[in-house]
């Protein structure tokens, strides 16, 4: 299966021919035609990014780790954010017993995706 590249600013899928293979730095250089942002292959999405969800489940710490989660407060939560893929590994915690337990800035995470990414 060929991997799929996406411009981390518009969500843009490149096609083949939309990359260069830069000798000097032996990466693949993308320009997208859509809204012209510029960077390498270690730059671009390999995923599509989707929309950010809040999380509706329970907080018991044991039945998230069982299920491969955890949460992830302030500053720690920054980081995510700003990582390509989040909003398809993580949950924004939006419901009042949550934000009071871990503040506004909190989010249930894959863990296996988090410890690999972030």
């Amino acid at each position: 299966m060929e991997k799929k590249f996406y411009c981390p600013h518009c969500w843009h899928e490149f096609e083949q021919g939309e990359s260069n293979y830069n000798y000097d730095t032996a990466k693949l250089d993308f320009k997208c035609p859509e809204c012209g942002w510029y960077g390498t292959e270690t730059e671009v999405a390999d995923e599509l990014e989707g929309e950010l969800e809040t999380w509706d489940g329970g907080y018991n710490k044991r039945l998230l780790k069982k299920e491969g989660l955890g949460i992830v407060t302030w500053p720690d939560s920054q980081y995510l954010t700003e990582t390509d893929g989040y909003r398809n590994h993580s949950w924004l915690i939006n419901d009042d017993y949550g934000l009071k337990r871990f503040g506004s800035c909190a989010y249930v995470v894959e863990l296996d995706w988090y410890n690999e990414n972030v």
